[in-house]
């Protein structure tokens, strides 16, 4: 059983292009190695409607290897909603009738459960009542916050946990539990399918075609194709809209198709329409004709290229982990018009040529840059935020245990105009630690019999801690 997850949260790329092109080249890889005595189907979910949990499908029943209609209906899913993994497992298992019949789950994802069931307790339940099923993890460009929750899966049930980072990655640890058993009778591979990339190179994909070569009767149809540039190389992972004419003349707007099909072919009643292909954060639109009995091919050419920033405490050091991005169009110079952020590790954004303000923060340290994308090219830019770490706990009397119920105030020592001191930070959890711009700072800890204050003085890249020792 082949589960792809087609959730909306996977919107990043990979250094080889969009996630979603890679996980359907890693798939068709897969399909040409599987071996042909192995059972195998398809599951999905996510892929019909948002925000509902209950959103899971079979769409091909375990049986006889059949790998272009596995590769065909990978390719044309699109993905809407959340990522109810859990029950997706769950649901797998029982289909393999697991309680009697060896079952092998192989799950590819790129975040964790968000439907409000416990993965852990999944894993143990197929573990005490399962005949012999293992769950196998690859975590493709997976958060470390969402390690714990996926690696219990692989834990539990004897399953390996593998972390994967790009196209090469992915299809190796596909491999990797594909070959471990070749007796077993079926296996279930949960692959994370994203909506669309955040950006990303294009990467070409050989997939089975799903154009429409003749409409249905009456109807014409579109074939679209998007590229970065005019001689660019084509992207993978694009949406498009079709919108009727008639109601945009009228004021409104009808929106009559959508797809973020790998190959998309759209039939529409013969008319005019308004098109729009979208990828990362660029769009275009161009009116079009349709007529009846014929495929239209329409290109588009996003005019984008790729931006990559990384963030830094100091310069020459490692790039910081946990960095937000809010991008800014150079509207003028009165000010700017803010038109994407990202918490996400590691960001590539697809912005439409042009120039652009860019602010990194990272706990209270900033930096910010201007930049300047040209279509069809890759720019990197180095954020430089000369920030430190401060690490805070308070203990009683020699007991080294952090205590609760303390709150810590992060002060600037420059003082204000009117004689105060201006509160940079503040936490009441038992061991913050703080990200901050170099510099002198007082630190107090309130909660105690009495407030007690200490100065410290950040450096670049540093990581320092403090303790306050309070009285019993």
């Amino acid at each position: 059983m082949l589960i792809l997850d087609s959730s909306a949260s996977m919107i990043e790329a990979v250094t080889d292009g969009p996630k979603v092109a890679v996980a359907r080249q890693s798939v068709a890889d897969l399909m040409k190695g599987w071996n042909p005595d192995n059972k195998i189907g398809l599951m999905a979910y996510g892929h019909r409607r948002a925000d509902d949990c209950s959103d899971i499908e079979t769409l091909l029943p375990v049986g006889p290897t059949d790998p272009a209609a596995i590769i065909q209906a990978v390719s044309r899913l699109t993905p809407r909603g959340t990522t109810p993994l859990a029950a997706a497992v769950s649901l797998a298992a029982e289909e393999m009738n697991f309680t009697k019949d060896k079952a092998t789950i192989v799950l590819v994802s790129d975040g964790e459960e968000t439907c409000g069931i416990d993965p852990c307790e999944v894993a143990r339940g197929l573990r005490e009542f399962g005949l012999d099923t293992t769950v196998h993890v690859i975590g493709f460009d997976l958060d470390p916050k969402a390690h714990s929750g996926l690696k219990c899966l692989a834990d539990e049930t004897g399953g390996l946990f593998l972390i994967a980072g790009n196209a090469g990655e992915l299809t190796a640890a596909l491999t990797t539990v594909g070959s471990i058993d070749g007796s077993v009778n079926a296996a279930a591979l949960l692959v994370e399918a994203p909506l669309e990339d955040d950006a990303g190179k294009p990467v070409e994909v050989d997939l089975s075609p799903t154009a429409l070569d003749d409409p249905a009767d009456g109807l014409g149809a579109v074939r679209f194709s998007t590229f970065m540039g005019p001689g660019g190389r084509e992207v993978v992972g694009a949406c498009y809209r079709v919108y009727e004419m008639a109601a945009i003349n009228d004021g409104a707007e009808k929106e009559v198709a959508a797809t973020c099909d790998a190959t998309p072919v759209v039939e529409l009643p013969p008319g005019s329409y308004r098109t729009q292909a979208w990828f990362g954060q660029s769009s275009v639109s161009d009116d079009i004709e349709i007529s009846a009995g014929t495929t239209l091919d329409q290109a588009f050419f996003l005019n984008a290229g790729n931006f990559r920033p990384r963030a830094y405490a100091v310069e020459g050091g490692e790039p910081m982990a946990k960095v937000c991005y809010r991008i800014f169009k150079k509207t003028d110079e009165g000010g700017n018009r803010e038109i994407v952020a990202s918490c996400k590790p590691a960001p590539t954004f697809v912005l439409a040529q042009g120039a652009y303000r860019v602010l990194a923060w990272s706990g209270r340290a900033t930096s910010t840059l201007d930049v300047d994308v040209v279509t069809g090219e890759t720019l990197e830019a180095s954020f430089i935020l000369n920030a430190g770490y401060l690490a805070l706990k308070a203990v009683l009397g020699e007991n080294e245990e952090p205590l609760d119920g303390i709150c810590f105030k992060v002060f600037d020592v420059r003082p204000l105009a009117s004689g105060k001191l201006r509160e940079v930070v503040a936490s009441c959890s038992p061991t913050p630690t703080f990200i901050l711009p170099a510099g002198a700072y007082l630190v107090r800890a309130e909660g105690g019999k009495s407030p007690q204050d200490s100065e410290i003085k950040i450096e670049p890249g540093e990581a320092k801690e403090m303790a306050f020792e309070l009285a019993p």
